[in-house]
């Protein structure tokens, strides 16, 4: 008997309709209508964070497209597999978005997990398993990404153990004060 994946995706995707004008009627009357289209509109809610620029500016196309697709695909705690089904959904995806013209070998995903955790953008969590670091990206919400990132700078577990308050203190620095 397996056991199941602790770190199952479960990926929020949010569609907004935004409704808008395509053309004004004008009737017998001289009145006018609006006539209205709608589109689809899909959000991932993926958010890239201040630094993150400098980082991606010399990094191979293979390393670019691999960690955005962590970050669409990564489960709520950040984690992500460098394993063969992780492999075949990324190579999927990449011949799906460039038409055929884009896959890479495993040896080259190999070498961007290597070159994302070199530059700090993925952390090694053991042998084929990733944390996507949220100080440079995230997609499940702020508050959850404080958490994440405080866990990740804290001594270790047994701090949970002292008999402390762990409230999560957040302040915001760009805000002027009264």
């Amino acid at each position: 008997m397996t056991k199941p994946n602790k770190h199952k995706r479960n990926r929020i995707v949010y569609k907004k309709v935004i409704k808008y004008i395509t053309n004004i009627r004008i009737d017998e009357d001289g009145d006018k209508f609006p006539e209205y289209a709608h589109t689809r509109v899909v959000e991932s809610g993926l958010k890239l964070y201040d630094g993150i620029t400098p980082i991606l500016a010399d990094i191979s196309r293979c390393s670019y497209n691999l960690i955005m697709f962590c970050g669409e695909e990564m489960d709520n705690d950040g984690i992500i597999r460098n394993d063969s089904h992780t492999k075949a959904m990324f190579n999927k995806l990449m011949n799906e978005y460039t038409k055929g013209k884009t896959t890479y070998a495993d040896t080259s995903i190999n070498i961007a997990f290597s070159e994302l955790t070199k530059r700090g953008l993925l952390i090694s969590k053991g042998k084929g398993l990733f944390k996507v670091n949220p100080m440079y990206i995230w997609r499940n919400g702020d508050s959850n990404r404080h958490a994440i990132i405080r866990k990740e700078l804290e001594l270790d577990d047994t701090v949970f153990e002292l008999d402390v308050p762990h409230i999560l203190e957040v302040e915001d620095h760009d805000r002027e004060k009264d």
